[in-house]
């Protein structure tokens, strides 16, 4: 009797081996380049991000430069002009430093041989105006002076406003005069006849008071 052994296909299985190879070969190089590619990817996102903070870190410290900068600029020539508008146009009346003002600059052109007082000063009530924005503070004031003087304290009135002299703004609505004889004074004599004036002014302010509901 005879066996017969069935011969193996040695060729076939080879084939197998290689193709099966060749596909695991394939998968793998597959995975590996996509791995590769999303860590090339994440990587030149990473040195995209790194360039980005270096740009960032440069403009803050610019910015901080910058804002040092500015508020030097502020400190040194914005703020002081801040409180040079608040003096000439102050955020409520004032009238008490109004006064005090006025009285000072009086007393400065008061001397023996050019007199000048001021006899009064009247406040009335503040009023808003709603067109133009800002408030009124209307007032009376009374003084006896030389001509010489009582123009100076006109074009004192006139300049108010100006940010050098830092002088309240102020109008002059109207006024009346009249002349008082003139008489030696302190020893001194005095020339000319003196004026007895009585102004009527505005001066003004920020603080809309409707507004402001004071």
């Amino acid at each position: 009797m005879k066996i017969q052994i069935k011969k193996k296909n040695y060729q076939r299985s080879i084939r197998s081996f290689i193709f099966l190879s060749i596909f695991l070969f394939a998968g793998a190089f597959y995975y590996g380049y996509t791995q590769y590619v999303k860590l090339a990817a994440a990587q030149d996102a990473v040195a995209r991000e790194n360039v980005k903070l270096a740009e960032l870190d440069k403009t803050v410290t610019e910015t901080s430069s910058s804002f040092s900068e500015m508020s030097g600029v502020y400190e040194n020539e914005y703020s002081p002009k801040v409180a040079q508008i608040n003096n000439v146009f102050p955020a409520a009346e004032d009238y008490t430093n109004l006064t005090i003002s006025l009285e000072e600059f009086v007393n400065s052109l008061d001397t023996p041989g050019n007199p000048m007082r001021m006899d009064s000063v009247r406040y009335s009530a503040s009023q808003f105006d709603a067109v133009q924005g800002y408030s009124i503070l209307p007032f009376q004031i009374s003084l006896v002076a030389t001509r010489s003087n009582f123009e100076k304290f006109v074009t004192y009135i006139q300049t108010s406003g100006d940010l050098k002299q830092e002088v309240r703004l102020m109008e002059i609505k109207n006024f009346t005069m009249n002349f008082v004889p003139a008489q030696a004074q302190g020893g001194a004599t005095i020339n000319e006849p003196m004026l007895n004036v009585t102004l009527s002014l505005n001066a003004y302010y920020q603080k809309p008071l409707l507004v402001a509901g004071a």
